[in-house]
């Protein structure tokens, strides 16, 4: 009986697909470390890491507005790459920003801020004459993209009063606040108490605080020490402290 004759490809055909077999094994590990390479990279650059803030300049641009004196020939607004409320965290790399007004100019000619350590920028705004509102935006632009802005309308803002006469046992104080919320610090001199059961008033250690629900017109009762004391004041303006003094 003739032998049968065996083909080249029978004699390879257990180490050609063992050689697949480990060039598949090795294409999964390799797809599968690029991938987990990948990934941990894109955790270590997560935008929760990105700092970039303002003293004014706000991500909601709605709570983000404000009253200056019409006579102001200009305002600043600070830039920062780091945490407000913690200086040590900031942002490593360089942030690249453009800055838009509306009613009025900048002359700033710095666009960035430096990473690897905390660095602080100052813009100058001027507002025109032709414009009562001011609108400011700053978008960063790398390594990512965040938008701040914020709106200055040149109007008189927070004014109080009081209104007393002599024989009176309180005062009574009325606050017209333009700002969006916030606590009023109040300073009262020794003959003047303010309503203890009043819930929007705040005592801090030694300070006195008017929780503002926001926008709109309040009025606080001062108790008086002395009837015979007219503490009759007219609208003066203030930003976030009321101090009243003896005339």
């Amino acid at each position: 009986m003739k032998a049968k004759k065996k083909f080249p490809i029978q004699g390879y055909g257990i180490a050609f697909i063992s050689l697949l077999l480990i060039i598949g094994v090795l294409a999964i590990r390799t797809t599968a470390g690029r991938y987990l390479i990948q990934r941990q990279s894109s955790q270590a650059a997560e935008p929760q890491n990105f700092f970039f803030a303002s003293d004014l300049l706000q991500a909601d641009s709605a709570s983000a507005l404000y009253y200056i004196d019409p006579m102001t020939n200009s305002f600043t607004i600070q830039l920062y790459n780091y945490e407000p409320a913690n200086s040590l965290r900031y942002t490593t790399a360089d942030i690249e920003y453009s800055v838009e007004v509306t009613g009025g100019t900048t002359s700033s000619a710095t666009r960035s801020l430096k990473g690897k350590q905390a660095s602080l920028v100052t813009l100058e705004i001027t507002p025109t004459s032709k414009e009562k509102t001011v609108e400011v935006k700053v978008s960063a632009t790398k390594p990512y993209k965040k938008t701040l802005s914020a709106k200055f309308v040149l109007a008189k803002g927070n004014q109080y009063s009081i209104t007393d006469n002599i024989g009176n046992k309180a005062a009574v104080l009325t606050i017209i606040s333009t700002d969006t919320g916030g606590e009023i610090e109040l300073t009262l001199p020794a003959d003047l108490i303010a309503d203890p059961t009043d819930s929007r008033l705040v005592k801090k250690n030694t300070l006195l605080y008017f929780n503002s629900p926001g926008s709109g017109i309040y009025s606080l009762v001062l108790l008086k020490n002395d009837t015979n004391h007219d503490w009759t004041r007219p609208e003066t303006e203030f930003a976030n402290k009321i101090e009243i003094n003896e005339k």
